[in-house]
């Protein structure tokens, strides 16, 4: 299936990568906010999510890693990169105060949120703000592909995230960096 491919803004990027704290073409780095960002934008439209949250997805997949010190464990990562986009704000075009507050949540949950711990993290959330986060959680770890590691069903939320990783487990020898929005 093909799907409508988005990239990040030149000024964007360059506003974000000015404050990136590992070099951009690390684990964690452009080719993943981009792979990111390229997962969330299929589930987005395979789930029918509306304007202002996509555009949360948007800036959750270029903020979330950026302000990384370690590729390993880096607990606080996604709250860092959170508030970077929060000191950027006034800079930052399309960004509406809803998806300023969207993006963060998704920004920092998205290394804690696991289908077991939902109701303890996410209680704040209406059902359709929780299932934007969700999706940009399942584009982040639908991306393990590029460690050559298949993502484990049980850490995913979202039907066409477990179908993509079901098809593709079904129908491909497992390959380092594979890109699994090629089976939603």
């Amino acid at each position: 299936m093909e799907h409508t491919r988005i990239t990040f803004t030149p000024i964007d990027l360059k506003r974000v990568t000015a404050e990136c704290r590992l070099d951009m073409s690390s684990a964690h780095g452009f080719l993943h906010w981009t792979r990111v960002l390229q997962n969330a934008m299929a589930i987005a439209e395979a789930e029918e999510l509306d304007g202002e949250r996509v555009k949360a997805l948007y800036f959750s997949a270029l903020y979330h890693d950026s302000q990384r010190v370690s590729e390993n464990n880096d607990h606080g990562h996604g709250g860092r990169g959170a508030a970077l986009m929060h000191r950027q704000f006034v800079l930052t075009s399309g960004m509406t105060w809803f998806t300023r507050i969207l993006a963060t949540e998704m920004c920092t949950l998205h290394t804690e949120l696991m289908p077991w711990n939902i109701s303890e993290l996410c209680r704040h959330l209406s059902e359709d703000d929780f299932h934007a986060v969700s999706i940009f959680c399942d584009a982040d770890r639908l991306d393990l592909t590029r460690f050559g590691w298949i993502p484990d069903e049980a850490r995913l939320f979202n039907d066409v995230s477990i179908q993509a990783v079901r098809t593709f487990v079904e129908t491909s020898e497992p390959v380092m960096d594979v890109r699994l929005i090629d089976y939603l």
